[in-house]
């Protein structure tokens, strides 16, 4: 599956947005299993074996229209690879990530992110824990170059369209910057972040 794209800050018109062209792509490869398999982190009861592989990437040239010159003119890729299995009520999730920006007025930007996920269903509970590892370029100026993050949950299957979770996260190092959607916040030099979070969710 692949699409173009409007980029990462939109092509809106000739000269004032943050890209000339950009072009998205993605794919998956089905190794096992059903597609329908794909889109959760779950091996229900009767499932059979899944296991899936994939990729995507991004790519984007800045746009050179704007004045001052090197306002927008950043060159951005984005990339990923991704596997998942499940057998058994057992699924297990990994991916990479890269982040990588080239900056006319500014040194270039490489940032790297590894994350681990792996749950077990007993019966409607099913716990899991993920590890995730951040490397930061140098050139971010964080005070922690390397972020790592353990999470420790569990979700309780009421039937096959609602669940409900729980989960505690912990940061090993200081975090550099807010990430709402995930619960994070920037707290500069220090490390031993908390957050906790519950959820319902209704599946359809």
């Amino acid at each position: 599956r692949d699409l173009a794209s409007d980029g990462a800050g939109g092509v809106s018109n000739a000269s004032s947005d943050k890209s000339n062209w950009a072009l998205t792509a993605r794919g998956d490869l089905k190794l096992a299993g059903e597609w329908g398999q794909w889109g959760d982190f779950s091996n229900l009861e009767g499932e059979p074996l899944g296991a899936f592989l994939g990729g995507a990437i991004h790519y984007q040239e800045g746009e050179s229209g704007d004045l001052p010159a090197a306002k927008n003119d950043v060159d951005l890729l984005y990339w990923t690879v991704d596997g998942s299995i499940e057998c058994a009520g057992f699924h297990f999730f990994a991916s990479a990530a890269g982040n990588h920006k080239n900056r006319p007025a500014a040194p270039d930007l490489y940032n790297f992110g590894f994350v681990a996920q792996s749950g077990y269903m007993l019966g409607r509970l099913e716990p899991s824990l993920r590890y995730e590892v951040m490397l930061f370029d140098d050139a971010n100026g964080y005070s922690d170059d390397t972020v790592r993050m353990l999470t420790g949950g569990a979700n309780f299957h009421l039937n096959s369209f609602i669940e409900f979770g729980a989960d505690v996260m912990y940061a090993f190092d200081s975090v550099p910057t807010d990430s709402a959607n995930a619960g994070w916040l920037a707290d500069g030099s220090g490390d031993g972040q908390v957050v906790v979070r519950l959820q319902a969710q209704l599946k359809f």
